[in-house]
């Protein structure tokens, strides 16, 4: 199953359910994309260069993603 088929699955689904809206927190350039494209809107963008924990830089690792959005859409 795609990326794209299992978004479209998982929000037909909420529709069917009754749900208003749909929530994602998109990690990665990849995703963020995907979901862009099914109408989801960012909300918040959190940097993993400015996230630590107990002080330390825990994702100075990741390079190629900028950070971690909440994205939503409406679904009525």
């Amino acid at each position: 199953m795609s990326a794209k088929h299992l978004v479209q699955t998982c929000l037909e689904n909420g529709i069917r359910k009754g749900y208003k809206t749909g929530v994602v927190e998109a990690t990665g350039v990849v995703s963020q994309h995907i979901f862009r494209k099914f109408g989801f809107v960012d909300r918040f963008e959190a940097p993993y260069k400015t996230f630590t924990f107990q002080g330390k830089p825990v994702f100075s690792s990741i390079k190629d993603h900028h950070g971690i959005i909440l994205m939503d859409k409406a679904l009525i």
